[in-house]
Parts: structure tokens; sequence; C-alpha cells
């Protein structure tokens, strides 16, 4: 992507101040921006066409109303303007702030109700005509309060339109349909296979065909080996993904509403009757879907689409940008039969593709008030790819009639070339809504043409050679001990022993000097405290998810999500209150108040130099402390590291605007960083950052240089026994050094806490679930680690189990 034009943007946007840059990918970057009449945050899509810039057809469209503005679902991000501008296209959508679904660690149920909502939009989009392409767990978003969002449809579209996808699959490898990879005919049933994969990955806890296959050998498994059945999963469920999973897509569900339909009978009677109520999201679908889902059709008993979902009778179809017109006509008959050419482009008797019938939702927005608030419950089962069978090649493939152009060459070879579309990264720029770990899925790109260059391009990613299952090494030795929370999911048990607490999705502890331990009981909306004779108690928030209380009593005060604790000089307590943007300060006499963050989000680069409870803050979630008082704070959402002095002035250390891992060896200021989760200082003062996204822990020196010290940028879970520089981490999301000089990493996608000695040599301490799976193991040694962890002098490790409801101690001296 080029470098654009802000000035030019903005002229084309009048009434929008636009801020930092969100994301880059293949096709564009995405900027932050408010509307300031609307009040109201919105992302802005930079798509760059090429020379040739928007078609006419799409350049009528973008001065009218483009037929995305149409799109009004509550499992869609809205679309509010298509702007044609030169060579650029500009789409302003909804700026959804609650993360990608990437980045969650969901219950079967919520895995569930999420995919139940997205099909439900899938069937808006689709009834209109509208595919999305590139449908992964990237490109849906949560809300907020965790409303799920699908993200990004039409952007492979605009691409296309431009000619920039001529001879080259689009979309993400790991999330592809066959017929996209051998250039078949598309039609609703592309999306549903990306949608069962998605939905796959969250209930297996592992990628449809495993990770570290490279896009070829994906394209082969795509194409030609059926999946493993995901072990754990209700028979029911899997059978629905298998069907929805098949290499034909005649051979799948025919619709959006068909597989919805499906899907909430079948989880019905995989889950009980109650799964929709027990997975916790804010779901608006059609009443008659949600009792679908509450009361599954009779086993055996047909289940009839239209009798749920219909088409107006007066909705018409409307193409994308520069496509063909929809034949309504047809379009209304079941199974009206065109022929289809062949490899050679011309008529191929034996083949046949079928108009699949359009049907749009009755959508109400129903407000669940049993929906409960978003949660992020431990997975319930991992599943290790079994052996697949190979099937025979594919038969043509049958399919509804495209509605985008396609070339005819495309069927004659695989092409090398996979543009992978990542403007999702721009909606995604925060915390996930319930900032759970799990398993970092960069997308595999075989030859990455038109990626952005320079210091704003996101690090290259090398296919791994070996596409087979992940080694699992050698447990540690070390004694792992559950010292609090049972295990369940609650709040309970505050004056009595901590083992026998309740948690609630707890991030890493800190230890004040008189051995007292702290963490942010996250979901509780809690700071709790376990004295040195286990004793637990509350030492701030009143449960409640909120912002009050400054100037009062800590344990009366609103907290809303915090994510990280410290401990200051003379006791101070210090709490990262994640969801309401700011820093809390707890005195000694348990008085709170708020010393950093104004509430509002995009970083300002203005604010720098003035009062810290003036500056925004975007989901901090990492918070350090030096001997003088110096706070220095993980601004994740922002990508930068920021210091507040003892006199409140704010200031950044780290990063810059955009995000990335450029930088090294130069001052950190300029340097690039992506999504701190966490920062710690040294006896030296030097700054330790957990660069989660980039896979990397890197360090600042005292002369202000910045360095990586662990990780290749690449995620993965190797090198235990060799320089650190030469291991690969996924996701670390936590960091702390001991008085000795060894770095502590807390490798959450991994499920490993490892150290760095002083030497550089990187070893595991603890952990034995599978990397980058959601284990169920609930035993001590299986933790799943998040946060930084806490070291007291006794050689003893404090690491927070978030995903098993507990804080472990590990002793290192055995």
């Amino acid at each position: 992507m080029p470098i654009v034009d802000r000035g030019r943007i903005a002229a084309a946007l009048p009434g929008q101040a636009l801020g930092r840059e969100l994301g880059s990918g293949a096709f564009g970057l995405v900027l932050a921006a408010r509307q300031h009449d609307l009040h109201r945050d919105v992302a802005v899509k930079v798509i760059d066409l090429g020379a040739a810039g928007p078609s006419p057809a799409l350049r009528a469209e973008a001065s009218g109303a483009h037929p995305l503005t149409g799109l009004d679902h509550p499992h869609l991000s809205r679309t509010y303007a298509v702007i044609a501008v030169e060579r650029l296209l500009l789409v302003v959508t909804e700026l959804v702030p609650g993360g990608s679904l990437e980045r969650q660690n969901l219950s079967p149920q919520a895995a569930c109700a999420v995919a139940l909502g997205i099909a439900d939009g899938l069937a808006h989009a689709h009834a209109v005509g509208i595919l999305h392409r590139d449908l992964k767990p990237a490109n849906i978003l949560f809300t907020a309060d965790g409303q799920p969002k699908l993200t990004d449809l039409g952007v492979v579209a605009f691409a296309e339109d431009s000619g920039l996808t001529a001879g080259r699959i689009v979309g993400t490898p790991q999330y592809l349909a066959p017929e996209q990879i051998t250039g078949e005919a598309l039609g609703p049933p592309t999306d549903l296979y990306a949608l069962a994969a998605t939905l796959y990955e969250l209930l297996a806890g592992a990628p449809l065909f495993g990770a570290g296959r490279a896009a070829q050998d994906l394209f082969r498994h795509h194409c030609e080996v059926d999946p493993p059945a995901p072990p754990g999963v209700p028979a029911p469920v899997a059978d629905l993904l298998r069907r929805t999973l098949a290499k034909r897509p005649a051979d799948r569900p025919q619709s959006a509403a068909e597989f919805a339909i499906s899907l909430a009978e079948a989880a019905g009677r995989g889950y009980g009757p109650g799964w929709l109520e027990t997975a916790g999201m804010p779901l608006h679908v059609s009443a008659a879907l949600r009792a679908l889902a509450v009361q599954p059709a009779t086993p055996g008993g047909e289940v009839d689409p239209d009798a749920t979902f219909r088409r107006p009778p007066d909705a018409t179809l409307t193409p994308l940008p520069g496509q063909p017109e929809v034949d309504q006509a047809a379009a209304a008959q079941p199974a009206a039969a065109i022929t289809a050419l062949g490899p050679d482009g011309t008529a191929a008797a034996d083949r046949t593709r079928f108009l699949w019938p359009e049907v749009a939702p009755e959508t109400a927005a129903v407000s669940d008030a049993a929906a409960g608030q978003p949660g992020d419950a431990a997975a319930t089962a991992l599943i290790t790819p079994g052996t697949t069978r190979t099937s025979e090649p594919p038969s043509a493939v049958q399919g509804p009639p495209t509605r985008t152009r396609r070339s005819p060459r495309r069927r004659t070879v695989v092409p090398i070339v996979v543009v992978v579309v990542v403007l999702a990264v721009a909606a995604a720029v925060v915390l996930p809504r319930t900032l759970g770990g799990k398993e970092t899925k960069t997308p595999v790109q075989a030859q990455a043409t038109l990626a952005p260059a320079g210091p704003t391009a996101p690090p290259t990613v090398h296919p791994a050679a070996d596409s087979g299952p992940l080694p699992t090494p050698t447990p540690p030795s070390f004694p792992v001990v559950a010292i609090a929370g049972t295990g369940q999911a609650g709040f309970a048990g505050d004056g009595g022993p901590a083992a026998q607490a309740q948690l609630d999705h707890p991030y890493g502890p800190a230890m004040d000097g008189f051995g007292n331990l702290y963490f942010a009981d996250f979901d509780n909306n809690r700071v709790r405290r376990i004295s040195p004779d286990g004793t637990i108690t509350t030492v701030a928030g009143n449960g409640q998810p909120g912002f009050s209380g400054d100037g009062g009593p800590a344990t009366a005060a609103m907290l809303n999500k915090p994510v990280a604790v410290a401990i200051g000089p003379g006791g101070t307590l210090y709490i990262v209150d994640t969801f309401n943007m700011r820093v809390r300060q707890v005195s000694p006499d348990g008085i709170i108040q708020t010393i950093a963050g104004s509430g509002e989000r995009p970083w300002n680069p203005a604010d720098d130099g003035g009062p810290a409870t003036n500056a925004a803050l975007w989901y901090p979630s990492g918070i350090a402390i030096d001997s003088a008082g110096d706070l220095f704070i993980a601004d994740n959402g922002n990508d930068i590291v920021r210091r507040v002095g003892v006199d409140g002035i704010i200031t950044t250390v780290a990063g810059r605007f955009g995000y990335g891992s450029w930088g090294d060896g130069k001052p950190a200021t300029q340097a690039m960083i992506s999504k701190p989760f966490n920062v710690a200082l040294d006896r030296q003062g030097r700054i330790y950052i957990a660069d989660s996204y980039n896979h990397k822990i890197r360090r600042i020196g005292l002369d202000g240089v910045i360095e990586t010290i662990a990780g290749t940028g690449v995620a993965g879970y190797s090198g235990d026994g060799g320089k650190a520089t030469a291991a690969t981490l996924r996701d670390p999301r936590g960091v702390t050094v001991d008085a000795a000089g060894n770095v502590y990493i807390t490798d959450s996608g991994n499920n490993r806490v490892r150290r760095i000695d002083t030497a550089g040599i990187i070893t595991t301490v603890a952990g034995t679930a599978p990397p980058g799976s959601k284990s169920t193991d609930t035993s001590a040694t299986a933790l799943r680690p998040d946060g930084p962890v806490a070291v007291d002098n006794a050689g003893h490790l404090f690491v927070a189990s978030r995903a098993q409801n507990r804080i472990v101690r590990i002793d290192l001296s055995g």
C-alpha cells in the first residue's frame, strides 16, 4: 500500500477527524476517524485499486447509495459510506471495539451462538447478492458488550472489480472453499464452508487441517482430504460440520438460513435446550430461530426454511459493482439449471450449476435479557487432529451461478499466488472482549504479492516446512500447586482459604514486600489479595462493571474488567482498569483515584507532555513501576508504551502511529510494536515489552534503543535450550524480570511459562497442555497462563491459569 495523502482523504470526509492507522493489508490500510456531528467512532478502509482506480460502475455506485450501506443487521458491521477518490476507494464502517474472534477462548455453546448470529447475518447479505468470500475468525469482531459482528463484506469484490486479483486465489488459505481454489462458481455455500471451518476450529481447539501447513498443502486438503471428525463434539453438531464442509457445494446447506436452522437444532440436541442461555452471548436473531434453539424440532422431521426465513416477494437481488444483473425471475426458481463451462471454456454437458434460491431473514433485533454478560469460559475439549483419509479428487463441482467475474484460465491451474485479505484487523485494534488467549493464526502466504512495504508492514511470515502437528516436548519437572481457586468460575470465598474460593478468569499476579499476592479477578470486576496465611479478600471493586468511586473506598468503587495490578513504593496498589480505559491507584488507606486515562481511546500525540488524566488510553493491559515511582503502561489498543512520571505528566516511550515489528536498533519512539500486552523493568531500569502480536519479547535499553531478546516473529513453539532470539513464541502476554536478571515469559498461546537466563538461553519451566490448544485438562501442571508472573525471594513463581480459574505456584527449586 503506497503512502496515502491524508489531507486528500480528510477532504473527502468532511466533518470527520482522521486518527491513527489501525492496520494494513494486501489491498489497503485502515484509519480510525471520529464523526463529530454524529459523535461516533468509525473505521475508514482505504483500498488502493491500482492505477486504473475504481471502475465506472463502482464510481457510479460510490456517488450514490451503495448496496452495502443498505445492509442493516445486528450481526453485520454497518457500512456508512463508500466514496471513490481518484485511485482509492474509502469505505467508512462501524468501528467494532471488542476484538476479533481469532483471539477468543469460548465455550462450545458460545462458539455455536457466534456461528448462529453470523449465519443469520449472512442470510441477510446473501439475499441481496453479496457474498463475503473471506470469512474467518479475524473478520468476526465483537462490540463492547460482546455482540459478534461480521466485517469486511464487499472488500474482495472491490479488489476484484479493479482487476487486482486476476490470476490469484483471494482469501485466507485455512478457510478457502474448494471452489475458490479450483475456480468454480461461488455462492452462499462458499461462505458457509468458511463459517463451518471457523466453527470447527473453535470447537476443536485446532484449525481444520492442523496448524503449520503451507498454502499448497492446504489447497490439496481442502479439495481432496476429508477433515477428521472433531472428537468431543456432540454428534448432531459434528454431522452438521461434516455436511457443511463437503467438497461439493451442492452437498452443503444451500443457504445461510438453512445452516442457521440446522445449527440451532443441532446445538439444542447436542448441548441441551438451554444451550443458548448457557452461551451468555448477546444474540439478536429472529424469534423463530431462537425458538428452534430452545426447542429443536422433532428428530427426523422436515424443516421448511421458508417457514422461518422468507425473501419478501418484492425483494430484488442487487449485483455487486460491475457484475452482471441478476435475473430476478430465475433467482426465484428453486433449481433453474444452466450450462457450466468446462476447463477449456466450452460447455460441459456433465457439469451443472444451480441457482441458489436466496432467502432473507425477517430479522427482529430481540433484546435478550437472558443472554447475560459476555464471558470467556474455558474450552471443553482438546482436539488432536487424527488420521485423515484421502478421498478421490472431487468431481465437477456443482454450485450456484457466480455473482462475481471470474477468469476461465483459473480452471486450468492452481495458481501459487495467494492474496490474503487482512483489512479486518482495523476493527480489531483492541483487546478481545474477554481478553482470552488462543492460538494466533498468522495466515500462511505463498508468495505474498501486493503486500505493504516499509516500516508499516507486518512482519514477514514464512510457511512452516513441516506440515505435521506440533511436537510436545518433555513436560517440565518443577512442582506446580494450585493456591487459589476451585476451578469453577464464580465469586465466593472472601475471608476464607484462597484454595476454596471461586475466581473468574484471573490475570497475572503481583507481590508486595510483605508476601501478599494481588491479582485482577477479571470477570468479577475486582482486585483480590491473598495474604501469607492463604486468606483471600477483595481490596478493590464492588463486583459491578462500570466506572465510579474515585475519592472513596476502593471496595465500594466500580471497576470494568481489570487486567493487571502492580505494587508501588509505600504499598500503593495500581490497577489497570482496562475496559474503563484508565489506570487507577489505591492508597495504603484504601482510597481509590484515577491517575491516567480520560476514558477516550485513540492516541492523540498532543496528549504527550500533559496531565495523564487527560490522555487517551485504548484498552491498557499492563503496568510496571520503577524505583522512583514512574509508571509504564502497555497501551495495547494504541500499540504504544506510555510513561507517567511522579509529576503526573504522560509521555510515549515506545511505538508510534501504526503497528508492526520494525525498528530494532533504533530509538524505541521510532519503532513499531503490535499489541503490547505487558511491560516490566529490571533493576537497571531497562523496559521489557511482551510484543504479543509480533510473537516477541523486546527490550528498551537505557539509551532508549529497542531490540528483540526473544522470538523470531513467527508464531510457534521451538528453541528450548538455545538462544532465545532463535526460539519461537506464540502470543506472549506476560514478561517479568527477577532480581538475578532472569526473564520469565508467559507464552500464552503455547500454554507455557518460559525462562531466559542471563546467558540468553531459553527453557520451559511450566506447562504441559499441548501448544496452541484449548486443553480441558484441569490438572495444575496443564496450566493456561495469562498475564505476567510474580516471583518471590524463595524461588517461587505465581501464575494466573486464567482458563482454569486458578492461581498456581511453581517451585523452581524442585
